[in-house]
């Protein structure tokens, strides 16, 4: 049996600048190119995934916890996105970031 093991998310993230006020995470990256990008420029000033396609998408008390939330998002394995990340890995669709391809098939 071809057991497939889950990658563990890095024990730090890296940032860079984004022109919309936020930071990309650089260890994030889904299949369609996109990088992984989070923000507080809320008027909670809270944390958030950017794009985050969740109905009611959380909120995180620091950018580490939020980047690292999008990493497990991005590589499918939050509940909510797991089934369908196994949907695509066997449709060949594997990468660090099966879920949003998941995402854009709504």
């Amino acid at each position: 049996m071809n057991a497939t093991i889950a990658p563990k998310a890095p024990t730090a993230f890296s940032y860079s600048k984004w022109r919309h006020g936020g930071w990309y995470v650089n260890q994030v990256l889904y299949p369609s190119g996109a990088s992984g990008c989070v923000s507080r420029n809320y008027p909670d000033k809270k944390w958030r995934i950017v794009c985050d396609s969740r109905q009611e998408p959380p909120t995180f008390e620091s950018r580490d916890e939020a980047a690292r939330e999008e990493w497990m998002l991005a590589n499918g394995q939050l509940p909510a996105y797991a089934a369908r990340a196994v949907v695509l890995e066997a449709q060949g669709l594997t990468n660090s970031g099966v879920v949003s391809a998941a995402v854009a098939e709504g």
